[in-house]
């Protein structure tokens, strides 16, 4: 799913996070792309039909980039970090993508330490990058050392408050349908092009 533009450079979003952020339950019922005896060898990555209506897919849109998804069911942050940070380490260069936006939706209880050392990588790499909270955001007394597109100490801001904010349907009280991931991509989105 990655396209490359006219010049024949890869530009990129990528995307981590936990199920929620690979579209888990966006058009049917599946969480993993395994859960579904048509995708037997998938495993844990997201279930294609949801990943093509994730906050993800419709983002690269609006952005006009390829998309790359690494978000599956994690256990805890520090496997949405060690991927990411592989992720740079490894693929992207690789990848030689002239452009790279990187989106990560975080588990509640993340480690300030943790999005303080990740945000000064990808900044270091010259890498934009949106973070934002699923379920639960940072204290306020949170001493974050970048700036963010998101304030992620707001609970507003929150994915799952969000989408129940603005009256998006959540099916089973946790995943938010299509259309509540198509309207997350465009909020992100405009937060974006405000700051540009």
């Amino acid at each position: 799913s990655r396209r490359r533009q006219n010049r024949g450079e890869l530009m990129l979003l990528y995307v981590n996070g936990d199920e929620l952020s690979g579209g888990a339950g966006a058009v049917n019922d599946f969480v993993s792309a395994g859960d579904d005896i048509q995708h037997p060898a998938s495993g844990n990555t997201a279930h294609p039909d949801n990943l093509m209506h994730s906050y993800g897919f419709y983002l690269s849109r609006l952005l006009n980039l390829g998309l790359r998804c690494e978000a599956v069911q994690r256990k805890n942050n520090q496997e949405i970090y060690d991927s990411v940070v592989d992720f740079v380490k490894h693929d992207l260069p690789r990848l030689r993508s002239v452009h790279t936006v990187v989106v990560i939706g975080w588990m509640p209880g993340v480690e300030v330490s943790m999005l303080n050392r990740l945000a000064d990588k990808l900044e270091q790499l010259g890498i934009q990058f949106v973070f934002f909270n699923t379920k639960r955001p940072l204290l306020q007394s949170t001493k974050l050392t970048f700036s963010n597109y998101l304030d992620l100490t707001d609970p507003r801001l929150c994915f799952l408050q969000w989408c129940k904010d603005h009256g998006y349907n959540i099916k089973n009280d946790q995943y938010p349908d299509a259309n509540a991931h198509n309207a997350w991509a465009k909020y992100i989105f405009g937060r974006m092009i405000e700051v540009l």
